[in-house]
């Protein structure tokens, strides 16, 4: 077996965690987008000492081989999470030539050691067919609600304020900081209350 260290990542490794991650796409088939790669290993940078964030990397005679991610979400209160707030488990990856020795499972563990301390009762993945055993030998379990998604239209690059409704359930507008949102949180046809 190779002689592996498992540790927290740091700054120098936001390229090895979009590299790995780039890997995670192309394994589930996912077509190259130019320009993504880059944004990611920018995401990973800016998160990199974020104590919402553990980035856990596997290193094999100085190289970094694989990797897992988890990050803390807030999440409105459920029946099945009374404390709302979840840990979503993420890029769980290895280099081709080294998968098969355990290495997403220590850094997978080490995540999941991370997010039992961070105050949250869940933790959330999306499993491909391949990785469900490994997610299953940890404790998760295949929920009887499958993730869905859409594609939304932006009109901007830039990120927006928490968008509000409009009256209409068709129409989301920007909310800025000095907007007063009714306590329902909807704003009426018009502008917001100020």
């Amino acid at each position: 077996m190779e002689s592996r260290t498992v540790r927290r990542a740091t700054l120098g490794d936001a390229a090895a965690l979009a590299e790995l991650r780039a890997e995670m796409f192309t394994d589930m088939g996912s077509s190259a987008h130019d320009g993504w790669q880059d944004s990611a290993e920018q995401w990973f940078a800016a998160r990199i000492d974020d104590p919402g964030c553990c980035f856990i990397v596997v290193e094999v005679a100085g190289d970094v081989v694989s990797c897992a991610v988890g990050f803390r979400r807030e999440t409105i209160p459920s029946p099945g999470n009374p404390s709302g707030g979840d840990v979503h488990i993420n890029n769980v990856s290895t280099r081709p030539e080294h998968r098969g020795r355990g290495h997403a499972s220590a850094a997978l563990a080490e995540v999941m050691r991370w997010a039992e301390t961070t105050g949250v009762r869940r933790a959330e993945l999306m499993a491909t067919a391949s990785g469900q055993r490994l997610y299953e030998r940890v404790g998760f379990t295949v929920h009887e609600y499958p993730a869905m998604r859409a594609p939304l239209a932006c009109s901007s690059s830039e990120p927006q304020a928490g968008p509000a409704v409009d009256g209409r359930l068709d129409r989301v507008r920007r909310v800025g900081s000095d907007d007063v949102l009714p306590s329902n949180g909807v704003v009426p046809s018009g502008e917001a209350r100020r």
